[in-house]
């Protein structure tokens, strides 16, 4: 069974407030969730203009999760209410 990871650092310009950047980072935790079946959590913080969101995918076949990976990255970038800073995937 083969373990990936993805990992990554946004900047939210537009976002003012917790409350905001929340409604922001949820919806793209909830749609990249309902999309690609992937389990998807934010690090804790308490700055309203960065995040990190990491995205945990399980299957026997490492090409699968790396078509999943690319699927989400593509998802992630064409966003435009956030940028995204940084990127890493790692294999277990």
């Amino acid at each position: 069974m083969k373990i990936g990871l993805m990992r990554f650092q946004l900047y939210i310009p537009y976002s003012h407030s917790l409350k905001n950047k929340r409604q922001i980072v949820n919806r793209l935790k909830d749609k990249i969730r309902n999309k690609f079946n992937v389990s998807v959590c934010e690090k804790p913080s308490n700055n309203s203009k960065f995040s990190e969101i990491n995205i945990v995918c399980i299957n026997y076949s490492i090409e699968v999760i790396e078509n999943t990976f690319n699927c989400i990255k593509k998802f992630v970038f064409q966003n435009r209410e956030y940028e995204v800073l940084d990127f890493c995937k790692e294999f277990l």
